[in-house]
């Protein structure tokens, strides 16, 4: 019962969270938007895999892009949810991967978005390149050096979770051996760190 009152409380927090997100955003008046740009009140908009998610401070919305992820529909869901809080005239710039889906999309919204003429500083600053995207493409490009090495201690991971008789040998092992225990765990290609996770966890 207890897990039931907590998810009925963080959904009630969640609505109340929504509310006065959506508040704010109305509350933006042209204006604002361009003033916006110098400040941490700026509009912002990221996608990240099939989740869509509109801030400002505040998650207004999470939705689930069905696949394909192409740009057209991906431009046309923050279309939509753009026109139904009324902000489509307040988005001063989105921030999004390079994935070439989301460039297309950033390309249609912007052409929408000039043709109305609400673009701030003529679009100049309306895509921001997503940070932590551009990050992992560089580490990404570094560990290429040695990606034989990664691919090895991967490998010799994948071998030993992939059985429970052979992950609790590995463990036996371990003790024998006083060393400290670690779990095992993989990488995930788009999250740099967990490749360091990995490295060090297998070290």
């Amino acid at each position: 019962m207890g897990d039931l009152v907590n998810e009925v409380d963080l959904v009630e927090e969640y609505e109340n969270e929504n509310s006065v997100g959506i508040s704010l955003v109305e509350a933006i008046s042209d204006n604002d938007r361009d003033i916006a740009q110098n400040s941490q009140a700026l509009n912002t908009v990221s996608t990240e895999g099939p989740f869509t998610e509109v801030q400002t401070r505040r998650v207004l919305k999470f939705c689930n892009v069905s696949p394909p992820h192409t740009g057209l529909l991906i431009a046309d869901t923050l279309e939509k949810y753009f026109q139904n809080w009324g902000i489509d005239n307040k988005i001063s710039s989105i921030t999004i991967d390079n994935a070439s889906s989301n460039g297309v999309a950033i390309r249609i919204l912007k052409d929408d978005f000039r043709l109305k003429k609400t673009l701030s500083v003529n679009g100049q600053l309306f895509h921001v390149r997503c940070c932590a995207h551009i990050t992992n493409l560089l580490v990404q490009y570094r560990l290429g050096v040695i990606r034989d090495i990664v691919d090895c201690v991967k490998d010799g991971i994948k071998y030993l979770i992939t059985s429970d008789s052979r992950l609790k040998q590995f463990s036996e092992i371990a003790k024998q051996l006083q060393l400290p225990s670690k779990k095992l765990i993989l990488d995930v290609p788009t999250r740099w760190s967990s490749t360091y996770l990995m490295l060090d966890a297998a070290i």
